[in-house]
């Protein structure tokens, strides 16, 4: 079975990973580009690979998969509150064909259709429209905005290469 990820991309997730393990939160919000763009980078590649795609920036996407669909890909390493958020969604509405979402802590991916998306997530008003939800690692309140959340990313969470892009993995 293939592996989502390689070695170089994960040396980044070890690099990212220790970056957010040894600053505090105020020492990342005002150093956090380069972290912030070696996660974005290492997101695309995932998704890249995994559609057998190429790295396309257009207007609403990041990845152009092997038949032409678009992705919007967006990656998180931290879940310092035990929960994970990717921003700048809503300007992407109607933009891309998947909403491409990269757990980089966890080695989790959730491609969902941008109209599922659009639909049923619970967005926060925050940083252009944030997507929060519960790292999975203990137990999740599916009552909650992150817990909701948490249900629909698990819902088309891709289990590479054994499960399609954009179906339901039930």
């Amino acid at each position: 079975m293939s592996s989502i990820t390689s070695l170089s991309e994960s040396q980044l997730r070890d690099q990212a990973n220790y970056y957010i393990l040894n600053n505090d939160e105020d020492n990342m919000s005002k150093n956090d580009d380069i972290i912030r763009h070696m996660i974005a980078a290492n997101g695309e590649r995932i998704i890249r690979t995994m559609t057998n795609g190429s790295i396309r920036h257009g207007p609403g996407y990041d990845v152009i998969g092997e038949g032409g669909e678009t992705y919007e890909v967006k990656a998180t390493a931290s879940a310092k509150t035990g929960d994970f958020s990717v921003g700048g969604l809503n300007s992407k509405k109607g933009k891309c064909d998947y909403i491409a979402i990269v757990d980089m802590l966890n080695g989790r991916v959730s491609i969902i259709p941008e109209k599922i998306f659009f639909n049923r997530a619970k967005l926060v008003d925050v940083h252009g429209g944030s997507f929060r939800w519960k790292n999975g690692t203990g137990p999740v309140n599916f009552n909650t905005i992150n817990g909701y959340n948490a249900g629909l990313f698990a819902e088309y969470e891709i289990r590479w290469p054994t499960n399609k892009i954009g179906g339901s993995n039930d």
